[in-house]
């Protein structure tokens, strides 16, 4: 078998910081999955996805071809615990914040990596861009932002309905790759942005809410270049779903805890890569407090990572895995209940209830 080169990190990240609830500030704690379960787990990864890319004659593979797959920046192993009062899912100890900025800033892919994940990337989000579009209602060109816009996906199918887009990206080799493909993207952070107050008619948090250590300035930045009555949407892994997994995964005879760690595998969500694991309920809270309601929630699964390196078993493999978990999507939301449990990842969608505030200060 091929020996692939593991993702060497551009900024070494280490696990000192122990750090409570960040929502609710709560120091009790229950652990989900230890540090050595995280380490074992991503052992696994590794040898996963290696024995599902084509061998190479040479015996060797290209770097960073498990980038995105099985070596991510939070790739190091910590506790993933929950808060005993309100549930949050989130890792410690974790490194420093300056850090974690640090190796988002200086993360590599490689051209060839970032061109497949920008290729299914966009395919996803053509249909998120629709369900955007019916949402809004802008009769004129929707201003559209997205906070982490990694390759572009979602601002290249934004163009191709007519909005005005603007990305938003702390990543060296990403905002120079989306760039080269003609697409408007600010390498920082949202507060840096020269945007008007109540300017926007929505903005796009796919895949990065989850990655940030102290979401609050963000969301009061968000929060104020939207309109009144502005959409928000904010996709996260399922701290339910991974919560639920982590015991089955423990429980399971080896035989059926595979088919489980495949399909947690292709949504990226075994060995947990990601600083918080929301509930739709958490994240409600935490959103109301900064003036937003939820009007929608949709439970989803992980975009493609199959590419040109992928065998043809292992794409059918993926596929397949994902379909079922849609299939297990839809049962619940038939079930009409208002929060999702059963999915890897979902998207939840707020409006801004600004205007209500101002209404009632005036009246």
């Amino acid at each position: 078998m091929a020996q692939l080169d593991r993702r060497r990190p551009a900024v070494e990240l280490i696990p000192e910081v122990e750090v409570g609830c960040h929502w609710c500030g709560f120091r009790g704690r229950e652990t989900v999955c230890t540090s050595a379960a995280i380490r074992e787990q991503h052992e696994w990864l590794c040898d996963f996805h290696r024995r599902r890319l084509h061998p190479r004659p040479s015996g060797a593979a290209p770097r960073n071809v498990l980038a995105d797959r099985a070596e991510f920046t939070q790739g190091y192993a910590t506790d993933v615990v929950a808060c005993t009062s309100c549930g949050l899912l989130f890792r410690t100890p974790r490194p420093r914040a300056e850090a974690i900025k640090l190796a988002y800033e200086r993360d590599r892919y490689g051209r060839q990596r970032l061109e497949s994940l920008h290729e299914s990337q966009l395919e996803f989000y053509r249909s998120k861009v629709q369900f955007l579009r019916r949402r809004l209602g802008v009769p004129r060109r929707a201003r559209v932002v997205e906070i982490g816009s990694f390759v572009g996906g979602f601002l290249t199918a934004g163009l191709e309905v007519g909005w005005n887009v603007l990305g938003v990206d702390p990543g060296e080799e990403v905002v120079a790759f989306c760039k080269e493909k003609g697409l408007p993207v600010h390498r920082g952070t949202l507060d840096e942005l020269p945007l008007p107050p109540g300017s926007v008619d929505c903005i796009a948090i796919w895949n990065t809410f989850d990655q940030v250590p102290r979401p609050a300035p963000m969301l009061r930045a968000a929060i104020r270049a939207l309109r009144p009555g502005g959409l928000l949407t904010v996709r996260v892994p399922n701290g339910t779903c991974f919560r639920v997994a982590a015991i089955w995964n423990r429980r399971l005879p080896s035989l059926l805890r595979a088919p489980l760690r495949a399909a947690m595998a292709w949504n990226n969500l075994l060995a947990f890569p990601y600083l918080y694991g929301y509930s739709v309920h958490a994240l409600d809270r935490l959103l109301g407090r900064h003036g937003m309601r939820r009007i929608a929630v949709k439970g989803d699964v992980l975009p493609s990572l199959a590419d040109t390196e992928t065998r043809p078993s292992a794409k059918w493999e993926e596929r397949i895995l994902k379909a079922i978990w849609r299939l297990a999507c839809a049962a619940e939301r038939a079930c009409g209940v208002d929060t999702v449990n059963i999915a890897p990842w979902f998207d939840a969608y707020f409006v801004s209830t600004r205007l209500h505030r101002i209404r009632r200060e005036s009246a």
